[in-house]
């Protein structure tokens, strides 16, 4: 008992040990961040599967096209423009406008504009950093923009390191102060808000440039909001306003025309395929208007999450059998993709799967590795009972591989051709068994065509004769079964009955039924069976066919007064005068007792079967000597 103890103690030490090492991995793995593009691809393809949900957008874009571009000419346009689109706007009654177009530079109409952006009175206009020789420089609009009541936004874009955007930066921080995104700069002004520094932020996770960011739960962009073309709306009346539906709607204006905006890579983009920038921020700000912005587990949450998933199925790789292990390590697998993808898709929380996943991809093979010597044991200790087994049999077992050559003889196979394993392994199978040609054929054609699916496994050759090496001739059965696994036929084996001595012994028993013990020659049964053999394939009508019956004389008398051995000597002496007389295609039987018969075939007349019956007489009525008795038999005969 103490020994079992021992041993129970012994086994949950080293499950434990591996189970604590699997999970200083993981947590590892979330700590450093090593596997987050492969959770990032995750999250990707979650995105990709998830289908949208039934969302009205209250967002639109005016898009400055292809279209658009055919229309006014060439860019950038007079503020002019922009000033009599806004006008449009505020007209329509759009609750806020957003211009993603850089107003950095002075230009003609500016004072019209900046009118414009007064009556409106929600404008959000965007902040960008432009690269220089000293570093990023915050380049703003014009002065009288910002005086006329814009409010700014900046317009950048928190890329991860494989140079897709999954993620709306929220808050930039930098030495030119803090800076909200466009979205968010465009619900504060459609909520008139006091000032531009007195605005409140959704509170994200830190990454880099961004003091604050936010997941994106990226779909494809025509289901969420309209895209208007820019001449479009310029060029629509008052009452073709009001059928666009802009009332009430958060309206970004920017370029989607190639050359004019920058293009960013998303979840959903496809291979190669981004979006225009204003298409970026349109998503970004609709995630943000209804509050389904994706938010991360904490650090501490994801450690605890990690470290539950890894545990769990290592612990139960010592409690279950050996092969619920590789299930049990897929369950986990697809309860923590599963656990992830709930919690993105229907509470918008973020748990990246890849630390736990990798995890417990590397605690299989460890388990694996433990479990090799365990196996390699019991496969070493199956073959051993196999070869016993094999070996015990009676009959011959004879392997091969898929081509037909020799693996194994156990020894009853070796006896009966006369050859050593080690003699023909690796040799053709029709080399060591020397069966009858067209059997050795026929059975190296199954084995050929035994690939295809319609093979029987099993096949019988029947009875056949086997000559040994020594010479030997056996009688035999044969059986070919095919050794068949997932990859199809691997080899075949030949099960050989030896059944030389039950033939023999057919064959002596067969002579007892059909032939008279004392004499040996074929009773009566078996002449009537040559009889009728004889008369069925006689097709010649003048061929003649004799039959004499022959009783001995005072036999009675002689086998009671000298005795019965005396007796069965002379039916003895008798039958060897008989079979003496016979010729070829004649037939000599013993009917019992004293009584003989004799079939004289090929008889030409009458007279010549007389003449033949007058020599049986003589012959037999010569003297016989028996144990100094010398006796005269006379016989009477019928035919």
């Amino acid at each position: 008992m103490n020994s079992l103890y021992a041993s129970l103690e012994q086994r949950w030490t080293n499950a434990l040990g591996v189970a604590l090492m699997l999970c200083l991995v993981g947590l590892g793995f979330v700590w450093t961040g090593v596997t987050q593009h492969w959770s990032n691809q995750v999250y990707d393809w979650f995105q990709k599967v998830s289908l949208p949900g039934i969302h009205k957008s209250d967002v639109v874009v005016i898009e400055i096209n292809a279209q658009s571009l055919r229309q006014i000419g060439r860019w950038p346009w007079p503020r002019l423009v922009h000033a009599e689109l806004l006008d449009k706007l505020t007209r329509a009654g759009a609750k806020v406008v957003a211009f993603d177009i850089h107003f950095s530079e002075p230009g003609q109409h500016d004072d019209q504009l900046a009118k414009a952006i007064q009556r409106n009175g929600r404008v959000v206009l965007p902040v960008f950093w432009e690269k220089s020789e000293a570093g990023f420089i915050l380049s703003k609009p014009l002065e009288p923009f910002i005086k006329a009541g814009a409010v700014l936004g900046h317009t950048h874009v928190d890329f991860d390191s494989d140079g897709v955007a999954r993620r709306t930066c929220l808050l930039t921080n930098t030495q030119s102060g803090q800076w909200p995104s466009l979205g968010q700069a465009m619900i504060w002004q459609a909520n008139q808000g006091p000032s531009a520094k007195q605005l409140t932020f959704i509170r994200g996770e830190q990454s880099g440039f961004c003091e604050s960011s936010a997941m994106i739960p990226f779909s494809r962009p025509d289901q969420y909001f309209r895209a208007l073309s820019y001449t479009t709306v310029l060029k629509s009346t008052d009452r073709q306003l009001e059928k666009l539906s802009l009332r009430d709607k958060y309206v970004l204006v920017g370029p989607t025309a190639a050359g004019l905006s920058p293009f960013v890579m998303t979840p959903t983009s496809g291979d190669k395929k981004a979006i225009p920038g204003v298409v970026f921020q349109a998503l970004a700000l609709d995630v943000l208007i209804s509050g389904e912005v994706v938010t991360p587990f904490s650090l501490s949450m994801q450690l605890a999450l990690t470290a539950l998933f890894i545990l769990t199925p290592v612990l139960l790789y010592y409690v279950f059998r050996n092969e619920w292990v590789i299930i049990t390590t897929g369950s986990l697998f697809v309860v923590a993709l599963g656990f992830s993808f709930v919690a993105l898709k229907f509470f918008n929380l973020w748990f990246p799967p890849m630390p736990v996943l990798v995890t417990l991809a590397l605690s299989y093979p460890l388990w694996g590795w433990r479990r090799l010597k365990h196996v390699g044991h019991d496969l070493s200790r199956e073959q051993n009972q196999i070869k016993l087994t094999a070996q015990s049999i009676a009959d011959g077992v004879i392997t091969t591989d898929a081509s037909g050559r020799v693996v194994y003889l156990n020894p009853v196979a070796e006896h009966m051709t006369g050859l050593k394993l080690n003699e023909v392994h690796g040799q053709s199978f029709d080399q060591v068994l020397h069966l009858d040609d067209n059997q050795q054929q026929h059975l190296m054609s199954w084995l050929k065509n035994s690939q295809h699916r319609n093979t029987v496994s099993l096949k019988s050759l029947g009875q056949t004769a086997l000559k040994s090496r020594s010479g030997r001739d056996y009688n035999v059965s044969i059986s070919a079964s095919l050794l068949r696994d997932r990859g199809g036929v691997q080899g075949m084996v030949l099960a050989i009955c030896d059944l030389t001595e039950v033939k023999r012994e057919a064959r002596k028993v067969a002579f007892l039924v059909s032939h008279e013990k004392l004499t040996r020659l074929p009773n009566r049964s078996l002449l009537k069976e040559h009889i009728r053999r004889v008369m069925k394939h006689n097709r010649n009508p003048d061929q003649l066919m004799s039959i004499y019956f022959i009783n001995l004389d005072n036999f009675k008398r002689i086998n009671d007064a000298l005795g019965r051995a005396v007796g069965d000597r002379i039916l003895r002496i008798v039958a060897k005068r008989l079979k003496a007389m016979r010729q070829e295609n004649d037939f000599v039987a013993h009917l019992g007792g004293d009584e003989f018969a004799f079939v004289f075939a090929h008889v030409k007349n009458k007279i010549q079967a007389l003449e033949f019956a007058g020599e049986l007489v003589e012959r037999l009525g010569h003297r016989i000597n028996v144990d100094n008795h010398q006796l005269h038999l006379s016989s009477e005969e019928k035919s």
